[in-house]
């Protein structure tokens, strides 16, 4: 699924059609991924998770792009990345499917797709790795659509075990993760410029993670968290030695949703108010929370199946990208100048990691601060030199819109000063 830069609902998909905002199926929208796999599956949807992933298309405002791997049922491969185009506009808001199917290049793939903004701001790079081998291939996505993929080898092969697993980036884009059970977990650093992958850290599993495995970054891009079957483990990123840093922080509490359902751990996805949720690896109602996750150790918080949702779900969690990452300043990619401010679900740059999201951003009308938690304190707005614009109060509050149709356009600073101590700063570009 993807919404615009105000949170509105776009357009979501099951891998076989594309349905707007109004649950309808675009025009030109029901054959997604055709082939024999979507004709005997798609009354459930398509079987393959972070098999498809969303972008805004860059420099088109209202067109998005949706990348997509195709089963190949005559060998039983990933065979295909698929490329479709979006026009949201059209159709008086319903949209409409302009290219469908596009084959941007084929190979053998495993799963788990994902993608991370380009160094210039606007652009991105889609991931995916080879069947069985230690090769990646990284497309890049522009203007023009998907442009050229670079293929790198590099770090372990991966035997032919490439299931029940995720892949994702740190919120600054710095980080490429892979986490399978039977693989183990892969860190490689990332140049959002160049698109390469290099230092590869391989840290492996025992049966711990047999099962079922999900990993995410906490959004500070401190703290990684490994799903691993009955376990949630915290590493530190910054440590000299990733691998011993190890903490566990959960352990599954035996909790069914019915009986037999376990509700062990699986996928996990960052959220725009600074929290991690999961799921389990059977079609359950609830999703586990981690709440704190720019703390180390216990002081994360999990809550297991602190979430209950309204109906049962199929053990992914929804493919998305990292949206509040621009350009990399400085950088020799940083030459479009966009200059909007690095901005992640919480990107603190306090002294405490308290986690602070500002959205939509940047902003016109109306913008959205929220804490990961009650808080007590004053948030402080100055423009780009210092000098105050404005200040309010939060006495228990999570949340605060405040009203921007006044302010000049340009750079701004939010901070947050609470009387425990505890900081948190944003950038805030009104347009």
């Amino acid at each position: 699924m993807i919404s615009d830069s105000s949170g509105n609902l776009v357009l979501y998909t099951n891998g076989c059609q594309i349905v707007n905002a109004m649950h309808s199926t675009m025009e030109n929208g029901d054959s997604l991924n055709a082939g024999e796999r979507h004709d005997s599956f798609c009354e459930h949807g398509y079987p393959i998770p972070q098999g498809v992933i969303t972008l805004p298309m860059p420099g088109h405002p209202g067109r998005y792009g949706l990348f997509h791997l195709l089963l190949n049922d005559d060998v039983a491969f990933f065979t295909d990345l698929l490329y479709t185009e979006v026009d949201a506009l059209a159709n008086d808001g319903a949209g409409r499917v302009d290219t469908l199917n596009k084959t941007v290049f084929q190979d053998r793939f495993g799963t788990n797709l994902s993608a991370v903004r380009h160094a210039n701001g606007r652009d991105w790079w889609i991931i995916t790795a080879k069947y069985q081998s230690n090769r990646y291939f990284i497309t890049y996505y522009g203007p023009n659509g998907p442009g050229e993929t670079y293929t790198q080898t590099i770090g372990p092969v991966w035997d032919n075990r490439y299931w029940s697993g995720q892949s994702t980036f740190s919120p600054d884009g710095s980080k490429y993760i892979r986490m399978n059970p039977y693989n183990g977990l892969h860190i490689f650093d990332f140049d959002r410029c160049t698109g390469r992958l290099s230092q590869p850290i391989h840290i492996t599993f025992g049966n711990e993670a047999i099962s079922s495995s999900g990993a995410a970054v906490s959004p500070n891009n401190r703290f990684l968290y490994v799903a691993a079957s009955v376990h949630i483990y915290q590493y530190d990123l910054y440590a000299s030695n990733i691998a011993a840093s190890r903490q566990t922080v959960a352990v599954y509490d035996g909790f069914e949703s019915p009986p037999p359902f376990s509700t062990t751990f699986f996928m996990l996805m960052n959220a725009p108010n600074g929290k991690i949720y999961g799921t389990a690896p059977n079609g359950v109602n609830i999703l586990h929370v981690i709440h704190n996750p720019n703390e180390r150790g216990l002081a994360c918080n999990v809550e297991q199946h602190g979430i209950l949702l309204p109906t049962r779900h199929g053990f992914a969690t929804p493919n998305f990208p990292h949206f509040r990452l621009w350009d990399e300043a400085g950088s020799p990619c940083d030459t479009l100048g966009i200059d909007a401010p690095l901005v992640t679900a919480s990107q603190d740059v306090g002294v405490t990691g308290l986690a602070m999201s500002v959205f939509p951003n940047p902003v016109r009308d109306q913008v959205r601060i929220a804490f990961g938690q009650p808080v007590y304190g004053r948030v402080s707005m100055m423009d780009s030199t210092g000098r105050p614009i404005a200040s309010f109060d939060l006495d228990g509050a999570t949340e605060k819109d405040i009203p921007t149709t006044h302010l000049p356009a340009g750079m701004y600073i939010l901070r947050y000063e609470g009387r425990d101590g505890h900081t948190a700063q944003q950038k805030l570009m009104v347009n």
